[in-house]
Formats: C-alpha cells, sequence, structure tokens
C-alpha cells in the first residue's frame, strides 16, 4: 500500500510518498511554491502527482479548520483556498476515483508528529507562535480536533476589547507593537537581539512574553495540561522561550495554584506537518485493514 503526504501552507508545498511494505520512501521530499498559485491550480498540481505517483492513500496536512477529514473551512494564504470540500474538487482531477483522502489540519499535523513512546498517555497542547497564533490539542495522545475543526484556534481568543490572541503574541505582534509605540519598524529579531541594549527593545519584548505566558495559563488552568509543545518561528530564539517559561513559572507562583507547568520545544521543525501527514496515512491504511 502506498501513501501520498502533502502539507500545504500559505507560502509552499512539500510533498512525498511512502510505501508501506518496505517502509521506504518512493519519492524524496520536493516542494512547490504556492505564492502565485490560487486553489485551483493547486488541485490540478495535486491531481497530476496522484496521477502520476498513483498512491492508494491520500494524506494532506492544510491550513485552515479541518471537519470530517475533507471539508476546509476558514481561510489560508493560497487564494480561493478556503471553505470548500477538498475531497469533492479534487476528484475530477483523478484518475482513481476510489483512491482514500484524508485530511487534518496543520497544526494537528504538527502535533501528531510530536506524539512518541514517552508521551502517548498525556495531554498535550502544541502551541505555535509564529505570524500568527496556532496550535492543536491531544488527550491520551489521541488529537481532539473539534465538531468545526477549530480545537486549538487558541490565536481566536479574546484578551480585551480591542485584542484577540494572535494580533496580541504573535512575532508580528512584536513589530506592529514596536512601530506603534516609537513609529519604527524592525523586524522582530532586530527587536529581540537588541533586548539587552534597548529599553524599547526590552519594553515590547516584555509584554509579548508576559501575553504568551498568560495563554499558557488560561489554556492550563482550563484543560488541565500535561504538556506544552512550542513550536513555530519565534523557538529559533532560545532566550525568547526561557523567558517565556520563566514568567509562566511566575504566574504558577503568584497567581496559580503552584503546579510545574511543563514546557518543551518542538523536537519537529520545517518537516512537522508533513511527517504529521504521513503518520496519518499510515492511521488511514491501519483502520482499512481491519
Amino acid at each position: 500500500m502506498k501513501i501520498l503526504a502533502l502539507d500545504i501552507g500559505g507560502t509552499g508545498m512539500q510533498y512525498c510518498s511512502l510505501d508501506l511494505k518496505t517502509s521506504e520512501k518512493t519519492s524524496e521530499v520536493e516542494s512547490i511554491s504556492t505564492r502565485e498559485i490560487d486553489k485551483n491550480e493547486l488541485l490540478k498540481f495535486i491531481g497530476d502527482l496522484v496521477n502520476k505517483l498513483k498512491p492508494d492513500i491520500l494524506s494532506v496536512s492544510s491550513p485552515g479548520g479541518i471537519i470530517n477529514k475533507t471539508y476546509v473551512s476558514g481561510f489560508s494564504g493560497i487564494k480561493g483556498y478556503g471553505e470548500f470540500d477538498f475531497k469533492k474538487e479534487l476528484l475530477p482531477h483523478l484518475e482513481n476515483k476510489q483512491i482514500i483522502i484524508s485530511l487534518l489540519n496543520d497544526a494537528n499535523a504538527a502535533l501528531l508528529s510530536e506524539i512518541n513512546e514517552e508521551n502517548k498517555n498525556l495531554d498535550i497542547v502544541l502551541l505555535s507562535i509564529g505570524t500568527g497564533i496556532g496550535g492543536a490539542i491531544a488527550f491520551n495522545g489521541k488529537i481532539r480536533a473539534g465538531n468545526r475543526g477549530f480545537a486549538g484556534e487558541f490565536g481566536y481568543q479574546i484578551v480585551n476589547d480591542k485584542e484577540q490572541v494572535s494580533p496580541a503574541s504573535s512575532s508580528r505582534a512584536i513589530e506592529t507593537k514596536y512601530k506603534k509605540e516609537f513609529n519604527e519598524e524592525k523586524s522582530a529579531k532586530e527587536i529581540m537581539d537588541e533586548y539587552d541594549s534597548s529599553e524599547k527593545s526590552k519594553k515590547i519584548i516584555d509584554m509579548i512574553v508576559k501575553q504568551n505566558a498568560i495563554n499558557i495559563f488560561n489554556i492550563y488552568y482550563g484543560l488541565d495540561i500535561d504538556l506544552f509543545i512550542l513550536s513555530g518561528g519565534i523557538t529559533n530564539s532560545k532566550k525568547f522561550v526561557d523567558m517565556i517559561i520563566k514568567k509562566v513559572d511566575e504566574l504558577t507562583k503568584t497567581r496559580g495554584a503552584g503546579n510545574k507547568i511543563e514546557i518543551k520545544i518542538a523536537k519537529e521543525k520545517n518537516s512537522a506537518s508533513l511527517k504529521g501527514a504521513i503518520i496519518q496515512g499510515i492511521i488511514e491504511s491501519t483502520e482499512m485493514s481491519h
């Protein structure tokens, strides 16, 4: 049995195929840019790829909320990619109409790639801190996507009358708040690099660190989570992550019950969602054989 795994993102798509009989990749990991194409062009490319490689299962890590493993709710950076039935619109491009098609949200795929023998019985939250805030939830090692596909969409949560979590906590928030406060444009990395030498940078970074710590604190006490896994571009800064962990510890001692909140950095990086799609495909193949 052969799996074709895809990881669709707003700027690019990775893909590879796997033969379950040999447990070997039958194609190397390849990628295409999705910056200049729309949904229909992407589906045509995927259809041609499926017809060429002839997999039994197409497993897709996708942006958006995923309903019933086939419907994409919400929107993404790809023009037109949202509020549509992926399977229904892909099938006309396929020679094999009987292929198993299974979608999961990209953050859920990333979390799936982090579940292992050590943590498979834990309740886990993956919190992705990048240009936005996303995430995923697993209870006892099983992904909890929700009936509408929105479980783990922490970025929608409300901070105050004006802000939600994503614009208040992300790497983009570092840049936008710095510009608003000081009328000066700098990248999040530049601001972070100046933390020890600039009071302006320190003020903004401390603000974003505190908000991320509050996000983790609130999720912990809402769901009683065993383990948080941080992912996203912000984890490239060990200093930023360490500051979040320190602030979470302060909050648990001063505002919480004193429990230690376990926080780790994701082991998988750029290939996390693709690996999760492969795992999802293997799960589908197991279910088919039973």
